[in-house]
């Protein structure tokens, strides 16, 4: 049988006294949820830097890819279009409007940005891509422009070219008529002169005996078009004689060699 032990009490009450407890030690609580929420916060802002940064890494590889497809679709049309040559290079391809193969080429540089700025991701991507295309763009059109100018130039001297010597040929087969103001021979034979003073102008020649250089000299007559008449003079003449002697005109080659 279990026996109930009573033990005294330590602190002996008086008689009549208030009853005293002795109070144990009071602790501040401490602010747990405050802490968790600083720290969620702080976890969130890196864990947002973190996704900040790796969407940057994505837009910058997203537009250096469609950057890199443009630059080389436009280089082969810039390839391309330095293939054409003379005429192919500047001819007209669309009668209504006027474009030429230069204006082609340059709307297919424009179709090409605006096809690569559809398929950006966003619009940081986009302002990246067309932001680097910018220069690739320039340089092309710089390099198609030049070509284009250079063989305008080629198409123009050519086709001056072959008109001055189809004038040179009419005046050769009108050699009777030399002496006639105004007639086929002379007609001819002018236009022929007259297309040499162009292809003086495309070559860059000098033809005015008072142009004035930059140091304030005069320049003088290019003798490469001093040689260009002279050479035309003397075909158109060695064959008007020949055919003269052809015809056993003796009197007519001395009148035209009077003439000339």
């Amino acid at each position: 049988m279990a026996k109930i032990v009573q033990t005294a009490p330590e602190v002996q009450l008086t008689s009549g006294s208030e009853v005293q407890f002795s109070g144990g030690q009071v602790r501040p609580s401490e602010d747990v949820v405050s802490g968790a929420i600083k720290k969620q916060s702080q976890a969130i802002l890196n864990t947002g830097k973190v996704l900040t940064k790796l969407d940057d890494e994505i837009n910058d590889a997203e537009s250096k890819m469609l950057y890199n497809e443009l630059h080389g679709e436009i280089q082969n049309v810039v390839t391309n279009y330095s293939n054409l040559k003379g005429a192919e290079a500047v001819k007209i391809t669309n009668q209504d409007t006027g474009a030429t193969a230069y204006d082609d080429s340059n709307s297919q540089i424009e179709k090409i940005l605006k096809d690569k700025s559809t398929k950006s991701r966003n619009g940081m991507v986009k302002f990246m891509l067309e932001n680097m295309a910018l220069t690739t763009i320039k340089d092309a059109q710089d390099k198609m422009l030049k070509h284009s100018l250079t063989e305008q130039n080629k198409y123009n001297l050519t086709e001056t070219e072959t008109k001055r010597d189809t004038h040179k040929i009419n005046a050769q087969i009108n050699y009777k008529s030399f002496a006639v103001p105004g007639g086929p021979f002379q007609t001819q034979f002018n236009a022929g002169l007259n297309m040499i003073d162009e292809i003086a102008v495309l070559k860059g020649w000098n033809t005015d005996p008072n142009a004035v250089g930059p140091n304030g000299k005069k320049l003088g007559v290019s003798s490469q078009y001093l040689n260009a008449l002279n050479e035309y003079m003397i075909e158109v003449a060695e064959d008007v004689i020949d055919k003269f002697k052809e015809d056993e005109d003796a009197q007519g080659s001395k009148n035209f060699l009077e003439f000339l």
